[in-house]
């Protein structure tokens, strides 16, 4: 009983930090849905999301006053598409505190460098990817970036998006592109020059580096041969590289669920002298299928 207690506060303790890890470095954290409008249910991969509509206006009688309108609210479920884990064995360690910090450190790096990535591309593939998104094909340069996000930015004001609700997913290049295509001048006695931007017309720039940033992937299932590693790759039939993805951010919403699923101890291992973590990730990424018109993706053309 104690030896199955510490595995439970093990997972309590540190599970929220994980957690916290995923939110500071992904790229997509700022489209996670509010937890107001998401109810977990007994099925680990499935949710219910909240989704509303109304009536319009009409006309205001003197004899019969107000016309009746609607509000539909219901919870629709959607199943993650995306079942994902691993298995890692960790050797013995002298004490629960030490495998502890050992448990943290290593998942908190596998996080960052495979779960995280891995989360990011697919949410951004499936955005420039959804029906109804036409993604304008251009090789972006210093001269013609501003114009490029100028247009975007006008159709999506068009498309009668909020500029308010808007964010802007650009890579490292495309948004040095545009630092370097805005004009500055150092004020007289000024010393030091800075032309980093975090936002272009009150608008938040998140940049996404390229190895993320694609129009299509593929998740490799980590068993098949070739795909043993895992992961995912860009999808060499028709995946390209995405320049920069403009949208209302209410367009699309991703969640995400952390599970550690299992710790054996050594005294439990049959196969290993040490500890076995199987660690268990659930996402996936929605895009409203009335809100595709609040989406612009800028790509490159397809080279295969």
């Amino acid at each position: 009983m104690v030896a199955t207690t510490q595995k439970i506060d093990l997972v309590t303790k540190y599970l929220p930090l994980l957690d916290e890890v995923y939110k500071v470095s992904a790229r997509s954290s700022e489209l996670e849905a509010s937890p107001t409008l998401v109810r977990q249910t007994e099925e680990a991969n499935v949710v219910k999301i909240n989704k509303c509509d109304f009536d319009g206006l009409g006309n205001y009688s003197k004899k019969d006053g107000f016309p009746q309108g609607a509000i539909t609210s219901e919870w629709e479920t959607w199943t993650f598409s995306n079942d994902r884990g691993r298995k890692f064995n960790l050797d013995k360690v002298d004490n629960m505190e030490n495998l502890g910090m050992a448990f943290l450190d290593i998942t908190g790096q596998y996080l960052r460098t495979k779960v995280i990535p891995e989360k990011d591309a697919y949410t951004f593939a499936k955005i420039a990817g959804t029906a109804g998104v036409q993604p304008k094909e251009e090789t972006l340069t210093v001269a013609t970036v501003k114009t490029a996000i100028d247009d975007a930015l006008a159709k999506l004001g068009e498309a009668e998006v909020d500029e308010g609700n808007m964010i802007m997913f650009v890579t490292p290049t495309v948004k040095g592109y545009l630092e370097s295509a805005i004009g500055r001048k150092l004020d007289s006695g000024v010393g030091t020059y800075n032309q980093k931007i975090s936002s272009y017309n009150d608008i938040p720039l998140i940049s996404v580096p390229q190895t993320r940033f694609y129009s299509k992937i593929k998740l490799q299932d980590g068993t098949t041969n070739g795909q043993e590693k895992g992961g995912y790759i860009i999808d060499a039939d028709s995946g390209s590289n995405v320049n920069f993805i403009i949208m209302d951010r209410n367009a699309a919403v991703t969640i995400t669920k952390n599970a550690v699923t299992k710790i054996i101890t050594p005294e439990e291992n049959q196969l290993y002298d040490g500890w076995t973590f199987n660690y268990r990730f659930y996402y996936d990424t929605f895009v409203y299928e009335n809100k595709v018109n609040g989406i612009y993706v800028s790509k490159q053309a397809y080279e295969g």
